[in-house]
């Protein structure tokens, strides 16, 4: 990201750190991958991480993958990188406010240098903005004084969003939360950065860039980090299951039955929510 957005987009450090946090960080330095260190941390607190899909289509090394997925609980991102790190992944990148909690976290866990968020801010967050009565506005209070402009942000997410589609191309995992929040992707309107990354992949990668639309059954975030922090301390924690369930997968290409050429960010948003809903929808609370 240029110099000149800087201040927008590093992340602030996470004050308080749990122990078990520094320690996967340690962990993750020395095996030189934080999708590893996860995946050594949870099964050390006896956390099984159970996937319900095909992974053949990511889970080698260079395979590019879009992650598209449900952000309701908050705290997906973990057991995400969990799955990813038990196949072998190196890396996976969280399209995310660089001030969220989550991308706090994520940037505890990555070692020095090593980038894992790729920064966007929501529009509704612009300074110069006139109507800030949204769903925002608490960040908009935190984070007064240190807000771009809406030039800015444009400009600032335009890059990211380039950022995104580089790294699939080149055979990297980015994860996009298209609701732009803590909520539930099957009942929320999914914003168009999704759209604008896949216009942005070159054509000749879109037969091997693979969409994986992805939603984890309910879990406990309380019991989670109880079990991180029980085992951090020498002791064994009970066996606990996320599950991992996944949407109808397939490169660009073919899950958009399309040219991506003909159609707008917003057409292939709705294209991909449609099939998620589709696939999610009927699932209920689990």
């Amino acid at each position: 990201m240029a110099d000149q957005f800087e201040r927008y987009t590093t992340t602030p450090p996470l004050h308080p750190e749990p122990g078990f946090i520094r320690d996967a960080r340690e962990l993750a330095e020395q095996l030189g991958s934080a999708t590893s260190a996860i995946a050594k941390t949870f099964a050390q607190a006896n956390i099984t991480v159970e996937i319900d899909g095909d992974e053949s289509s990511w889970s080698q090394e260079g395979q590019g993958a879009l992650f598209v997925g449900d952000h309701r609980n908050g705290t997906e991102y973990a057991p995400l990188l969990a799955a990813l790190g038990d196949p072998g992944r190196t890396a996976c990148y969280f399209v995310a406010k660089p001030f969220s909690l989550s991308s706090r976290v994520r940037n505890a866990l990555t070692p020095p240098g090593t980038r894992i968020n790729l920064p966007v801010i929501p529009r509704t967050l612009a300074s110069d903005r006139q109507d800030i009565s949204n769903r925002d506005l608490h960040w908009r209070i935190m984070r007064r004084g240190s807000l771009p402009t809406q030039e800015e942000l444009k400009t600032l997410n335009a890059n990211t969003l380039q950022d995104g589609a580089k790294l699939v191309a080149s055979g990297h995992i980015v994860t996009n939360y298209p609701t732009g929040g803590v909520m539930d992707a099957v009942k929320n309107p999914w914003q168009q950065g999704l759209g604008r990354i896949i216009q942005q992949v070159p054509e000749d990668a879109r037969d091997r860039v693979s969409v994986v639309p992805f939603r984890f059954d309910d879990f406990s975030k309380l019991q989670l980090i109880r079990s991180l922090a029980m085992a951090r301390r020498g002791m064994k924690p009970n066996p606990q299951t996320i599950m991992l369930r996944l949407g109808r997968q397939g490169s660009i290409n073919e899950v958009l039955e399309d040219s991506v050429d003909g159609l707008s960010s917003h057409e292939i948003t709705a294209v991909l929510r449609e099939q998620f809903v589709t696939a999610f929808g009927g699932q209920g609370a689990k």
